[in-house]
């Protein structure tokens, strides 16, 4: 199973912990877990430009026989 890694505001922590994560129009935005937390979490970086300062680490496992669709986003400069 691959572990992965969803970042949200922090005010959406207890409902995630209540009903799990939400499937928006546009997907789960989430990157694989490596063994560096900087590398994994260097995203944070970009979504703190937004305005937004407290954010949860959400981990979750998919399994290896589940069909995902991945889609590449253009890099924020």
């Amino acid at each position: 199973m691959a572990l992965f890694v969803h970042l949200t505001p922090e005010k959406n922590a207890k409902g995630i912990a209540r009903s799990g994560i939400k499937l928006g129009p546009r997907g789960v935005f989430c990157v694989p877990m490596v063994p560096s937390y900087v590398i994994s979490h260097q995203w944070l970086r970009e979504l703190r430009r937004g305005g937004q300062r407290t954010f949860v680490a959400v981990d979750f496992r998919i399994p290896d026989d589940e069909p995902v669709t991945v889609t590449a986003l253009p890099l924020l400069r």
